[in-house]
């Protein structure tokens, strides 16, 4: 359900015929922006993107590298069977963007499969559990 508000500020927003087009512009802009320094930088996306998300391949499992982006305080979305590689990026703001390429610059610099082991070291393990 939604909100007498929200009802209220989708109409209002709809009748600025400047608001969509602007807002669809930015959002273009700032995900050709993402895409152009993730092509540059070498790494593979999705092409065709024309929504306020894009597909792109971390080379590992996306669920690790969902785990070592939280760890730089970065949310980026779900995987899927079908692309276990790949994960689901939305658009944000351009200085949310930026902070994304740093991180994931920095987290596709991780060797695969090196992120358990350091996940891993973070949990507490009770010592009557550890068996060495």
């Amino acid at each position: 359900s939604v909100s007498l508000l929200s009802a209220a500020a989708a109409g209002a927003s709809l009748r600025d015929p400047e608001l969509v087009p602007l807002r669809r512009k930015i959002n273009t802009d700032i995900r050709e922006a993402t895409l152009e320094f993730l092509d540059k930088k070498g790494y593979k996306i999705v092409p065709g993107s024309q929504a306020n998300m894009f597909m792109v391949d971390v080379k590992r499992p996306g669920k690790e590298f969902q785990q070592l982006m939280m760890k730089e305080k970065i949310a980026i979305g779900r995987t899927w069977t079908a692309m276990p590689t790949h994960v689901r990026v939305t658009v944000g703001t351009k200085e949310e963007m930026e902070k994304f390429q740093t991180a994931f610059v920095k987290c596709m610099d991780v060797p695969p499969g090196a992120a358990n082991a350091s996940l891993h070291s973070e949990l507490y393990i009770p010592s009557e559990l550890h068996r060495a």
